[in-house]
């Protein structure tokens, strides 16, 4: 009876596809508490299984490119803790901008907006956070705006004119200028002799202060951003003036030189000169 259990339980589970994650309540109802406790443990200890945290397991995506098993898909994780426990969830920050693929950055934690107070787990070496509040409007039609429509039709929706400040003599601020426009935004680049007018009225710190000062859609973007960072910008927008890339980072758009890329950090910026890190780019 037990064996006819697993080989039902097994192949629900490999119906589903590998990197699917799930608890025992997504097989209660249909084998009972015991029978599906006693047929997980079993499973686990076979290897055709894998216990990611407490009570949530997943059949293990693999690689046969490195030959081992991946780690878990996290949002996985997340949805199968909220199936458990009957929550409503929503990912927010970083593993919404994963999710639509609008970042590729490893976030060292994952948050979800949910009912409860506060819940934390950990996946691997993630941790992953539910935390209690409404969940968005603002930000529930970001997410499915982006993941029921085609990522080209949904890029539209963000702000495209941008007004690039810059002298007449930078060549880097020109090619950043047509790395713009490649990327499809409608760029109306200014010449002028004073830039750093121009970052003292939009309020751009000092200590951030690069070759080139643009606006698009209120925010100021200070440097050679990059068209995905802008999005992001633009995606979640913050409560701040805007970001900026001190200096002239090797590797980023307009800089460019062969295969070098230096580390860099995109910082955001408040109208008090508040600063804090935006996105690191390792």
């Amino acid at each position: 009876m037990s064996q006819s259990i697993e080989n039902k339980v097994i192949s629900r589970i490999y119906g589903r596809g590998r990197g699917w994650a799930f608890t025992k309540t997504d097989f209660v109802a249909e084998f009972g508490e015991v029978n599906i406790h006693r047929a997980l443990s079993s499973l686990t200890k076979a290897g055709k299984i894998r216990r990611v945290c407490r009570g949530v397991y997943d059949y293990p995506r693999y690689s046969e490119l490195l030959d081992r098993q991946l780690s878990p898909d996290l949002d996985q994780v997340a949805h199968a803790l909220a199936r458990k426990f009957n929550w409503r969830i929503q990912p927010s920050g970083d593993a919404a901008l994963n999710l639509l693929g609008l970042s590729t950055q490893v976030s060292g934690r994952w948050i979800y907006l949910s009912e409860v107070q506060a819940v934390s787990t950990k996946s691997g070496n993630i941790p992953l956070f539910f935390r209690q509040g409404l969940i968005m409007r603002k930000l529930v039609l970001i997410f499915w705006t982006f993941a029921l429509l085609p990522f080209s039709s949904s890029q539209a929706e963000l702000a495209k004119d941008i007004v690039v400040y810059k002298s007449p003599h930078c060549s880097c601020c020109s090619k950043w200028v047509r790395y713009l426009e490649s990327e499809g935004y409608q760029v109306e680049a200014i010449d002028t002799r004073d830039v750093f007018a121009w970052k003292k009225k939009y309020a751009v710190p000092e200590k951030l202060a690069a070759c080139h000062t643009a606006v698009i859609d209120g925010y100021v973007v200070e440097g050679h951003a990059t068209d995905r960072d802008i999005k992001r910008l633009l995606l979640t927008r913050p409560e701040i003036k805007g970001i900026a890339i001190p200096g002239m980072p090797i590797g980023t758009p307009g800089m460019e030189s062969g295969n070098r890329k230096e580390r860099y950090d995109v910082m955001s910026f408040d109208e008090e000169g508040n600063t804090e890190v935006f996105v690191r780019h390792r």
